[in-house]
């Protein structure tokens, strides 16, 4: 008795299986590219996010400086107008002023001023960097999509 259906029946066509296989080996990465680009992404968005807060805090610092500073050179200010007769107080007055708004108050300023310019240039690398990851994401999503209709359109034929 011979039996009516082909063995070729059965098994599949060896080019279009590799084919298959290839596809499927294509999507596979397309889904790993994608798993590690929202890995990534994550990462520069919770930087993104700290280096906000950190550029907040620095902002609070330098703030609260300059208020010190003006409280301190207003308290000068009516330690001078109260003294004014004594040549104790105005010489104290005069080196107090000196030392508040000297040297150091200025390198304090500039570092503040750097640190805000570091972390604004961090800021703008973090974006950069998920508006990259955000169009690798869109671009591996459509490229799974297309071997997904492939692969689709294959398993038709």
């Amino acid at each position: 008795m011979t039996s009516s259906h082909n063995l070729s029946d059965y098994d599949p066509d060896p080019a279009q299986s590799g084919y298959a296989q290839r596809l499927q080996g294509d999507i596979n990465d397309a889904d790993r590219r994608i798993r590690m680009y929202n890995s990534q992404l994550s990462e520069a968005k919770k930087r993104l996010i700290h280096l906000h807060s950190m550029q907040d805090s620095l902002g609070r610092f330098h703030a609260q400086f300059d208020e010190d500073q003006n409280n301190r050179c207003k308290a000068l200010s009516d330690l001078r107008a109260i003294g004014m007769d004594s040549k104790t107080v105005r010489g104290y007055v005069e080196a107090m002023t000196a030392h508040v708004n000297g040297n150091l108050a200025t390198s304090v300023t500039d570092n503040f001023s750097a640190s805000q310019r570091k972390i604004s240039h961090a800021i703008e690398e973090a974006r950069m960097q998920v508006d990259h990851l955000t169009r690798m994401i869109s671009l591996a999503q459509s490229e799974k999509a297309q071997l997904q209709e492939k692969m689709s359109s294959q398993e038709d034929q």
